[in-house]
C-alpha cells in the first residue's frame, strides 16, 4: 500500500498564514484529483471552520485523549458552504485541544500518537496536510 506525502505547515508565530496555506495547498490537490486529508492542530479550529467543520462529534482531541480511539471517526468531508468538496477531507480540532496539549505525559508523546492514529485510516490519502 502507498503511503501518503505528508506536509506539516508549522511556525511559532501566529498570523503567518499557516491555515490559510494549508487550505489553499490541499484545495488545490483536491481540485487536482489527489485524495487529501487536512489535520486541524491548532485549538483555535480556524481551519476546521474554514472548510465547514467547525462543530463535529469527534475532533481530534479524541484521539489524543485516547490512543487507540478509532481515527476513522474523526474524519469529516470538507465543505464549501453545504457543498462537499470533492477529495478533500479534515480531522477538525476545537478549543478543547487546548486543554489536552497541556498534558505533559501525553506531550511527549503526541508525535507517535497521531503517526499511529494516522496509519489505522481506512482511507487512502494520497496527501496528509497537517496545520
Amino acid at each position: 500500500m502507498k503511503k501518503p506525502y505528508i506536509i506539516s505547515f508549522a511556525n511559532s508565530k501566529g498570523g503567518v498564514a499557516k491555515t490559510t496555506s494549508c487550505i489553499a495547498v490541499g484545495c488545490a490537490l483536491a481540485s487536482a484529483g489527489y485524495k487529501t486529508l487536512l489535520v486541524d492542530l491548532d485549538h483555535q479550529g480556524n481551519l476546521s471552520d474554514d472548510v465547514g467543520r467547525g462543530d463535529e462529534d469527534y475532533t481530534i482531541t479524541d484521539l489524543f485523549e485516547d490512543p487507540k480511539f478509532d481515527t476513522n471517526k474523526l474524519v469529516y468531508t470538507a465543505l464549501d458552504g453545504e457543498t462537499v468538496i470533492p477529495n478533500l477531507d479534515v480531522i477538525p480540532a476545537d478549543i478543547t485541544l487546548a486543554v489536552e496539549a497541556r498534558s505533559a505525559e501525553r506531550f511527549r508523546h503526541r508525535l507517535n500518537i497521531l503517526d499511529e492514529g494516522l496509519a489505522r485510516l481506512k482511507t487512502v490519502y494520497d496527501f496528509i496536510l497537517i496545520d
